[in-house]
């Protein structure tokens, strides 16, 4: 299950052509990454060694599950919500107005710090 779709993000970035798809692309991969990053929920499935005893293992995202010392996250169920976060970001890193840019961005930050779950503390 992909976070959003190629066609999903041309449609709401209204692009009706094929040569920018490869860019798309890579903006929806960074806009998951940086949604994960805020919230700490997994948009992705994801797998990895699980070693909670050593100080610098990064903690996988939530939910996880752990089987004979490795994780395997799921898709959070907070991800139609966060949709309009993904949206907004990738449209910040689409768009070339910088204004159209810097509110793109922090609508994106403000709706996915709604769901954050790891504050830091």
């Amino acid at each position: 299950m992909q976070a959003v779709t190629l066609s999903e993000v041309k449609s709401f970035l209204q692009i009706d052509h094929d040569a920018e798809d490869d860019l798309i692309y890579g903006f929806i991969d960074a806009a998951i990454m940086h949604i994960e990053a805020e919230t700490g929920l997994a948009l992705t499935v994801q797998t990895g060694e699980y070693e909670p005893h050593k100080l610098d293992s990064p903690k996988p995202l939530q939910p996880f599950t752990v089987t004979d010392g490795t994780y395997t996250t799921s898709v959070t169920d907070k991800l139609p919500a966060l949709r309009p976060a993904i949206y907004l970001y990738i449209q910040s890193l689409y768009e070339t107005d910088p204004k159209t840019i810097e509110l793109a961005m922090d609508a994106s930050r403000r709706l996915a710090r709604l769901h954050r779950v790891n504050w830091g503390f």
